[in-house]
């Protein structure tokens, strides 16, 4: 009787544990199949973060050719903006700054999100150097644009010319930036 009661308890303890691991190899392929559900996803997930850093330099890289471009378009007070620019750039050329005469503002002939602010511009120098000026011009201002250029006969005695350049600079429209450089919502102060 005792060992008929021991294999009984034996077999009742082997047929639980054989449910209870038969539940546990279900849940496994459950989650195993949920897994390979999820691979792709998994996968692209990955693929888009590998790109996402292969991607960090680029996007760096096109943010600092942007602040270029802003840099080298009008913004603010415009011809204080162009008197300032002008006369350091001629000083970093070495060409003489004569004037500066203010302009006006007109709509953009091909973008018209944009307007131009001309403005003209003299300065004296000998041939060679106002040449390597309007070169490094167009080079420091990509954007704007020589709408004219004369270029005076000096007197007898001197080498150096008077220049005289009407140019048209880009406006930068403050609505641009607005998904360059998001504005930062300032967060409520709290209460003491």
């Amino acid at each position: 009787m005792l060992v008929l009661v021991g294999i009984l308890t034996m077999i009742i303890v082997s047929g639980m544990m054989v449910l209870w691991i038969n539940g546990i190899r279900e849940k496994y392929a459950k989650s195993v199949a949920k897994i390979e559900k999820l691979q792709p996803q998994i996968e692209e997930a990955q693929r888009k973060e590998r790109a996402e850093l292969q991607n960090e330099p680029l996007r760096l890289e096109f943010a600092a050719f942007v602040r270029a471009q802003r840099q080298a378009m009008v913004k603010g007070d415009l011809f204080g903006w162009v008197v300032r620019e002008i006369s350091l750039f001629s000083d970093q050329q070495g060409i003489q700054m004569v004037s500066i005469r203010p302009g006006m503002r007109i709509p953009h002939p091909l973008l018209s999100n944009y307007e131009i602010y001309t403005a003209q511009v003299e300065v004296r120098g000998q041939y060679d150097e106002l040449g390597r000026f309007v070169a490094a011009f167009e080079n420091r201002f990509p954007t704007a644009e020589i709408r004219s250029l004369e270029i005076s006969a000096g007197d007898s005695t001197t080498t150096v010319r008077p220049m005289t350049m009407e140019i048209g600079f880009l406006i930068w429209p403050e609505t641009a930036t607005a998904w360059i450089e998001p504005k930062t919502t300032e967060e409520p102060k709290k209460k003491s």
